[in-house]
């Protein structure tokens, strides 16, 4: 192989690592179709300004990524007030169909102070001068494992329950990330961090800047089915 194509393959691999230690960066790449890291590549100064602006609103371990990706629609979807709802009613129904008793979902992870997750609503484009700029929201819980399971039975799980529920469901060559989207144009995500802990988030359809609702309230905790 000629030094600069070594040169390039090694860059694309050393950036495709780092987008895997943020999950919903990797998201976004994926989103740009899972092959297209060149495209990455190119949107990184772009993309880290919005990554550092979401950090600061307060995600402690991973940017909440925009919706600028290819499948989202260019015009007003939803609403915030839907959105709100809609992801929370997601993340229950996800909670009950995982088969074991009660699955919890919960904001922080048992045992590592840093880990709290927090909802984010970003944009769905790069035009920011439009006052009416579209924006989406992002929230993702841990999943809690019960004692005894893998995280990769965990995964396999949470593949089945989003399939039963009709989802479009795809994984990444790796088997660590998993993406699924309903019907309603809301995609949810999980991946296997490297510490073995699954976070799992919701995104949903854009809805017109001047709606987001920072202040409305998200549960730290998402209970299933007791399967009583």
């Amino acid at each position: 192989m000629e030094p600069s194509v070594t040169r390039v393959t090694a860059r694309r691999q050393t950036v495709k690592n780092q987008l895997r230690s943020w999950p919903w960066v990797y998201a976004a790449y994926w989103d740009h179709g899972n092959n297209s890291l060149d495209t990455m590549i190119r949107i990184t100064r772009t993309g880290i300004r919005r990554l550092a602006a979401a950090l600061s609103a307060g995600c402690a371990i991973a940017a909440l990524t925009s919706c600028g990706s290819d499948h989202r629609e260019e015009t007003p979807a939803t609403s915030n007030a839907m959105a709100h709802q809609r992801i929370i009613a997601l993340l229950q129904r996800t909670a009950d169909a995982l088969p074991w008793p009660a699955a919890t979902l919960s904001r922080s992870l048992p045992g590592v102070a840093a880990a709290p997750l927090s909802a984010t609503a970003a944009p769905c484009d790069v035009d920011d001068s439009n006052p009416e700029q579209p924006y989406s929201w992002r929230y993702g819980l841990w999943l809690l494992l019960p004692a005894g399971k893998s995280a990769d039975s965990a995964f396999t799980d949470l593949e089945t329950a989003w399939q039963k529920q009709s989802f479009s469901v795809d994984k990444d060559a790796d088997q660590r990330y998993l993406r699924a989207r309903e019907s309603g144009g809301y995609t949810l995500s999980a991946q296997i961090n490297s510490s073995g802990d699954i976070p799992v988030s919701v995104q949903s359809p854009c809805f017109p800047k001047s709606q987001v609702d920072r202040s409305m309230s998200w549960p730290a905790t998402v209970v299933g089915d007791d399967h009583t």
